[in-house]
């Protein structure tokens, strides 16, 4: 019996192989006939593969090749290979303006990873008027989009907040003042921004009351299957000294990102994948 079943999952793991490279066969061919498409879902395949460097290598040369082309798709893939150093040397400059073809030839998700870096203010300067400028063009452009429901919500709740600290003479009351009435529509990151703000300030007795209200809405959302939000109470476990209840909310995390790597060609749900698996390894081996 036990050499059966052993049998049965070498049988299984054969096919999904050879129905894979078949996959992979089928989308080069129809690629080499021009069809664009084709060529997209096999580079991104390709590149999911972060162990065969040969694969990475294929992927990167069909991105540059119809970025040339100006397929703005292409264009926001091969920015995030370099952005993230997927395959290649880490290089953000070249991300950024690849990102930007991506997002002058009409591509929304080019102009949406633009409007999160000029947000975060890590790789470039922050500026509020193309984080406001991104953003729009990014929902205006396809509003049947995943995401865009999303993106029409960080405009008019998160950019709440850049627009109290710029438009407003950056007051701080200002900001204080938006930041509450947009978290007590349960808005679990404008709640957070105040926690942040609480602490940075010193100000211990806002400060937890509102971490904890963080806690409970991104708990909502985890429970609701939003992936960002359990991985987000991951961390906070991990920061209050809890790694088993950690790993808990990263694995559900890890296994939500995943589903959404296979069932869409977006490679950052791919690339948050990847991360919490290392996270994960990081975790056990503190425990």
């Amino acid at each position: 019996m036990k050499k059966t079943f052993l049998i049965l999952i070498l049988f299984f793991a054969i096919t999904k192989l050879t129905a894979q490279t078949k996959e992979i066969l089928e989308l080069e061919k129809k690629c080499t006939t021009g069809d664009n498409h084709s060529c997209i879902t096999l580079a991104v395949n390709l590149s999911k593969d972060k162990e065969k460097k040969e694969n990475g290598k294929k992927a990167k040369k069909i991105f540059e090749k119809m970025c040339n082309e100006k397929h703005p798709q292409s264009c926001s893939f091969l920015g995030t290979m370099y952005i993230d150093g997927i395959f290649v040397k880490q290089n953000y400059s070249k991300g950024i303006k690849l990102y930007k073809k991506a997002c002058e030839l009409n591509s929304s998700f080019g102009c949406r990873n633009l409007a999160r870096i000029y947000y975060e203010g890590k790789i470039v300067k922050f500026s509020v008027d193309k984080v406001i400028d991104y953003y729009k063009k990014a929902c205006t452009l396809n509003n049947s989009i995943p995401y865009c429901e999303d993106l029409l919500y960080t405009s008019s709740k998160r950019l709440a907040y850049i627009y109290a600290s710029s438009t407003l003479g950056k007051k701080r009351e200002d900001e204080k003042i938006v930041l509450e009435k947009v978290c007590k529509t349960d808005d679990a990151e404008s709640c957070y921004y105040l926690f942040l703000r609480y602490e940075r300030d010193k100000n211990d007795i806002e400060a937890k009351k509102y971490l904890l209200k963080t806690k409970s809405l991104m708990e909502r959302d985890c429970n609701k299957n939003n992936a960002n939000g359990c991985a987000w109470i991951g961390s906070f476990y991990v920061n209050n000294g809890n790694k088993t209840k950690a790993l808990k909310y990263f694995n559900k995390a890890k296994n939500l990102f995943k589903k959404e790597c296979d069932d869409t060609d977006l490679i950052t749900p791919c690339m948050s994948h990847e991360k919490l698996i290392n996270l994960e390894k990081e975790v056990k081996n503190s425990i």
